[in-house]
């Protein structure tokens, strides 16, 4: 009959050898302390040697020349043509210039929190930084050249219409704007302890703002004057909006909760949809309208008709904000974990752009 010690037992009979060899080693004479001093060395190099893995650098250098990193927080995109601009935090910017097909990544200097990009008519892009600044880069290239908005408030939102002017939204419902590229800025407020969380310019004139408590303002005089109108319901949050034309539009919220309007915003109602993740972008392109959100989720309505979800990459499971869709009608969409994917037109599901550059 064999006999098993206790659980444990090996555990307890080590620690007491331990014990008694440095008990040896305090208080017994040279000769026992010589005795265990090679054995000693010769164990704790055994022991280091298993605690230390090797190197490898492979793959070292080729992550530095990704276009996306894992870490990278992608925020929004903006397209001009075939050019395309997508921008994240830590000042990552990546872009293409034949449609999402290629891209090349830059970083701004000092790393800033980039939350929001637009086109600004057809002369470029507008990147802005949470810590009130705007960031502005030709089409034809030239680098990006900052500009401050000196203010207490937080901006959390942008857009320019086609003639170049720059509109920014944000705290304590403060709208600013900059018809000479950012080098002069006027504020104004609505003077309402709310935060603005989207702002969209139609044409020179007619412009909407939405915000927390269900909040829609109207300018028809190139924000001049804004007009309140009724609420969202229940002082719906609207994550994202966007305006088809004057009568059409779109917010999103949380629980993949999307509400339209048909009359200006006259009224809204609710729409059905396949998800109850946040839904954090939307895009309009053609009879076709796009929402992203938490979980990878991307979901499209066509003609108006229900919501159906497009199968992303089982790998992407961070959220999804930015979205853009090209002249030809294909998408480009961002978000977290350093994901950007491409939707073809037509397309039931999305192709993601690799960390090296190319089209997985």
């Amino acid at each position: 009959m064999s006999v098993h010690p206790p659980q444990g037992a090996p555990v307890i009979q080590v620690r007491r050898r331990l014990a008694a060899i440095a008990a040896c080693i305090t208080v017994t004479p040279r000769a026992c302390r010589t005795s265990l001093a090679l054995p000693l060395t010769l164990m704790c190099a055994w022991l280091l040697s298993g605690c230390e893995a090797p190197l490898v650098l492979a793959g070292v250098e080729e992550q530095k020349q990704a276009t996306t990193l894992r870490y990278d927080q992608f925020q929004a995109a903006a397209t001009l043509g075939q050019h395309i601009v997508v921008v994240g935090g830590r000042g990552a910017i990546v872009m293409s210039d034949d449609g999402g097909t290629s891209w090349e990544r830059e970083t701004l200097p000092g790393e800033p929190a980039l939350i929001d990009v637009t086109t600004c008519g057809e002369s470029g892009f507008a990147a802005l930084d949470i810590n009130r600044s705007v960031w502005m880069m030709d089409a034809a290239g030239g680098g990006w050249t900052k500009s401050v908005i000196e203010t207490p408030e937080t901006p959390l939102t942008l857009d320019c219409t086609d003639d170049g002017t720059l509109w920014v939204a944000g705290s304590f419902s403060t709208l600013w704007t900059s018809t000479d590229r950012g080098q002069r800025w006027r504020e104004t407020s609505l003077n309402d302890d709310l935060m603005f969380t989207a702002i969209q310019f139609l044409d020179a004139n007619n412009g909407y703002a939405l915000g927390e408590f269900g909040t829609v303002a109207r300018t028809q005089d190139g924000g001049d004057t804004w007009d309140m109108l009724e609420p969202l319901p229940n002082e719906f949050y609207p994550l994202a909006a966007k305006f088809a034309s004057l009568e059409r539009g779109w917010v999103t919220g949380l629980n993949g909760a999307v509400l339209y309007t048909h009359d200006a915003g006259a009224s809204w109602t609710r729409a059905t949809t396949p998800v109850t993740a946040p839904l954090y972008g939307l895009v309009v392109a053609g009879s076709q309208v796009y929402a992203t959100g938490d979980h990878g989720s991307l979901i499209v309505s066509q003609d108006g008709g229900p919501w159906q979800r497009l199968a992303v990459d089982a790998k992407t499971l961070s959220y999804l904000r930015g979205i853009a869709a090209t002249d030809d009608g294909r998408l480009v969409v961002a978000g977290g974990g350093g994901v950007v994917m491409r939707v073809d037109p037509g397309a039931k599901a999305v192709v993601r752009v690799s960390q090296a550059g190319g089209v997985q």
